[in-house]
């Protein structure tokens, strides 16, 4: 008899010990950052990319959408600047119709960007999930009478795992 009572409380806890081994996985995969660089007025910037994307739902007149953000943070910059491209495109469409909305340079990490305007940008989405692309943009500002162009030239992006 006392060996009945042992067993059931073993298997109790034998039982018990498998459900956590049974947990489902998570079907959202980590977020993988990738490697992206852009010469910022001639000077190189090599940086890893980190993206989000958020899918915004109807609202009234507004259609569902997809949102794509892709954070550009410079290695061993002495500041925590970083670019930032952002995308969208409808939720119906698939991803080739992505579009951007905002290229846009931070060069402390805070406060306001500067937006530059697009020049040429390209945005390819791989069978595994991840993002790839291209991106040039310029912005031109006058200052007591004294035009200055700054450029982003030779950007690249490749596997971007939002």
């Amino acid at each position: 008899m006392k060996l009945r009572s042992l067993t059931i409380p073993l298997a109790a806890t034998l039982l018990l010990s498998t459900l956590g081994c049974s947990k489902k996985e998570d079907a959202t995969p980590a977020t993988t950052w990738g490697n992206g660089n852009y010469k910022l007025d001639g000077i190189s910037r090599n940086c890893t990319v980190k993206a989000t994307l958020t899918n915004f739902a109807s609202n009234g007149n507004r259609p569902a959408y997809d949102y794509l953000q892709l954070f550009l943070p410079t290695e061993n910059a002495t500041s925590q600047e970083y670019l930032l491209l952002e995308f969208n495109k409808l939720a119906s469409q698939p991803a080739t119709a992505y579009t951007l909305v905002t290229m846009a340079y931070f060069p402390t990490g805070t406060g306001t960007g500067t937006l530059y305007d697009n020049d040429v940008t390209t945005l390819a989405a791989t069978s595994n999930g991840s993002f790839s692309g291209t991106f040039s943009g310029k912005i031109t500002t006058t200052t007591s009478g004294t035009t200055t162009t700054h450029t982003i030239t030779n950007g690249t992006f490749t596997g971007v795992h939002p």
